[in-house]
């Protein structure tokens, strides 16, 4: 058990386990080179777990630190506001995203319709293949999904993570 309420099943103690090993330099089946992409339904302990073992790396001054855990809406939104956090997660060497997906789509700036997401989303990806800043992702959305929301190249540089899938019930209670 990790927290009150959150138990980990059979499939997603083999995703900890990867993800144990990515971020601290154990046996993993994943690319340690590569960004994660950690998808499936909202109550698996998703954000739970990346967050729990970054938080640790921290401590530990592990190389996959990242510095900056925050929400897709808040890049957004910081973006319209003062932009600090936005460039900010911009410029940081690793970060972690969650709620990819809830963003909206495009946003004002001046007048001017932009996707500011997709902007971050892209430079994230160049920053990444240039300098090997790594931007983890976390999202509730299924593949059709993130097909629907997201252009085609932002598609393929999705398809370059990582992805752990995480499957099951939510683990938090109903109401």
């Amino acid at each position: 058990m990790i927290k009150t309420g959150y138990i980990l099943n059979a499939e997603n103690t083999i995703n900890f386990n990867n993800l144990f090993g990515y971020f601290f330099g154990g046996e993993t089946d994943l690319d340690t080179h590569k960004c994660l992409f950690l998808k499936g339904t909202p109550g698996l302990g998703k954000t739970l777990t990346i967050d729990g073992l970054n938080m640790v790396a921290r401590t530990m001054s592990k190389e996959q630190y990242c510095p900056i855990s925050t929400s897709a809406v808040r890049l957004v939104e910081s973006y319209r506001t003062d932009k600090s956090h936005y460039l900010n997660a911009l410029m940081t060497k690793n970060i972690i995203v969650d709620e990819l997906g809830d963003e909206p789509s495009e946003v004002s700036d001046f007048g001017t319709r932009l996707n500011i997401f997709e902007n971050f989303i892209m430079e994230r990806a160049d920053k990444w293949q240039y300098s090997g800043y790594k931007t983890h992702y976390v999202t509730n959305l299924t593949a059709e999904e993130l097909k629907r929301k997201y252009m085609k190249k932002i598609i393929d540089r999705f398809e370059q993570y990582e992805t752990v899938i995480f499957k099951g019930e939510s683990f938090r209670k109903s109401f």
